[in-house]
């Protein structure tokens, strides 16, 4: 990263994080333009980008983070794979605040809850993940735009933070006139005026009852604009990314009252049993109750994740092991869906794949892992989410493949969800409970997949057991004491 951007003394922890390529030019432009747009494609790294620019831009003082809730425990574990030290609150997730916190991360729906306090603090720097949020006029977008500084005065000066940073895949979700609160937020001369903006590139007109500015009007002057304040690439641009790209996210299931009760069931049951005498047929039965549980609790996170890909005009793959989850995403994304589980019939499946496969409305494939995780082509997906995962780790490469296509060009952005409660409490897929101390977020994806952590593999469902009765015998003081 040297080699694009030099780094202020004093940081020198941000020089060993590892970077794309692509991701140090990014770092740069975001660093070097202050107040931007970085409009990249879902799984390219947006959030890395953003906290090492703001690390080297403004390696002092307190740093904003606004995003959705189902965001924010992510943002909090990337910021410490870049500083293990890092000082973080996350409002309405932690009990007690950090003391003087370097990063204070919100989401868009408690701004106004916490305004007067974060009103009231000078920021080094603030960075709106889905900035797309505040496209249209609402009570959260005048509060995001308060906090940056902006005012409705058409040429008052931005008076917020330095640095800004927008991160959206989805710059331009409708029409051009989304695109008008963004430039406020970068101080851009075109928004200045919102009709002022809305004649010249929303082909705007007035009727009977004001104004329409629905349309959409010099397109190729807008784009030439856009290039000015947002640096945007797609996949299909980048040509240095590995083939399969993982992420680990972990999913607050703090609200899911039957979510931590199944836990806490679980966990009074297993103090009470004998690691001597092992029953292994009511252990995993238990097991399952948990894992039915969570994976509940992890479906509203599931369901904003496959918005925001499909937002992005791509298509995603989900693999789950329970189908009550399949009929739910089917029902909530309705025709743009199919849906693949054991009661399909041979046709019904072949159905399911080629709409999937050829039908440019169908945006989502909703699968029992099991069912469709083996024998199809999935090759239209370039998004793969795992809402949970099998009790065998073979099957997940599996599934994963069924989306990955040899020399296709692009890389396939694998997704796992993980949940995590605010006491402390981390669930790794099936395989683990353990007091975390957010250490789970670094551990590599494929080895969560197929080994515990002391690198042991774990190929059956009896090894799991086995596994995780060891793992919560030797971690029962400190998950009882929390």
């Amino acid at each position: 990263m040297n080699s694009v951007i030099a780094l202020p003394p004093g940081i020198d922890r941000v020089k060993d994080v590892h970077l794309y390529p692509y991701q140090a030019d990014g770092v740069a432009f975001l660093a070097s333009k202050k107040r931007t747009i970085l409009g990249d494609d879902m799984g390219l790294g947006k959030t890395r980008q953003a906290i090492v620019a703001m690390e080297s831009a403004v390696p002092e003082g307190p740093v904003l983070i606004v995003c959705p809730a189902s965001l924010k425990l992510n943002w909090r574990r990337e910021i410490l794979l870049v500083d293990r030290e890092a000082r973080i609150e996350v409002i309405g997730f932690d009990k007690t605040a950090a003391a003087d916190p370097r990063w204070v991360i919100v989401n868009y729906d408690i701004l106004r809850k916490h305004a007067e306090r974060l009103h009231g603090i000078a920021w080094s720097g603030i960075i709106l993940d889905e900035a797309h949020f505040i496209k249209n006029n609402s009570q959260r977008t005048s509060n995001c735009l308060k906090l940056l500084g902006v005012s409705d005065a058409a040429r008052a000066p931005l008076l917020g933070p330095d640095y800004v940073f927008l991160l959206t895949g989805t710059p331009l979700t409708n029409r051009p006139r989304d695109l008008f609160n963004l430039l406020r937020c970068v101080g851009h001369p075109a928004a200045r005026s919102f009709l002022s903006f809305a004649k010249q590139y929303c082909d705007a007109y007035r009727n009977d009852y004001g104004w329409v500015t629905t349309g959409a009007s010099n397109l190729d002057e807008l784009n030439l604009l856009m290039k000015e304040v947002m640096l945007r690439r797609t996949k299909d641009e980048v040509l240095d990314l590995p083939p399969k790209i993982r992420s680990w996210i972990p999913v607050d299931i703090s609200d899911s009252k039957a979510a931590l009760k199944a836990t806490e069931t679980f966990l009074d049951w297993y103090a009470q049993t004998d690691p001597q005498k092992p029953n292994d047929t009511e252990f995993l039965a238990k097991l399952t109750k948990l894992r039915v549980a969570l994976h509940k609790a992890k479906h509203k996170a599931v369901g904003e994740r496959i918005r925001d890909v499909i937002e992005a005009g791509q298509k995603v793959v989900v693999f789950t092991c329970f189908n009550e989850g399949v009929e739910k995403h089917k029902a909530q994304f309705k025709d743009a869906a199919v849906a693949i589980t054991g009661s399909c019939s041979a046709k019904q499946r072949m159905d399911a794949v080629d709409r999937f496969q050829s039908d440019a409305s169908v945006k989502l494939a909703i699968c029992n892992i099991i069912a469709g995780g083996v024998g199809i082509t999935l090759t239209a997906g370039t998004h793969v989410i795992f809402q949970d995962l099998d009790w065998v780790p073979a099957n997940h490469m599996q599934a994963e493949d069924r989306c990955y296509r040899l020399g296709g060009g692009l890389s396939l952005i694998i997704y796992g969800p993980h949940a995590r409660a605010a006491r402390g409490l981390s669930f790794d897929s099936m395989t683990q409970i353990e007091a975390s101390d957010d250490k789970e977020g670094e551990r590599q994806w494929c080895k969560s997949r197929g080994q515990n952590s002391r690198g042991q593999h774990v190929s059956d469902s009896g090894r799991v057991a086995q596994v995780l009765r060891n793992r919560i015998v030797r971690g029962a003081p400190n998950v009882s004491s929390q």
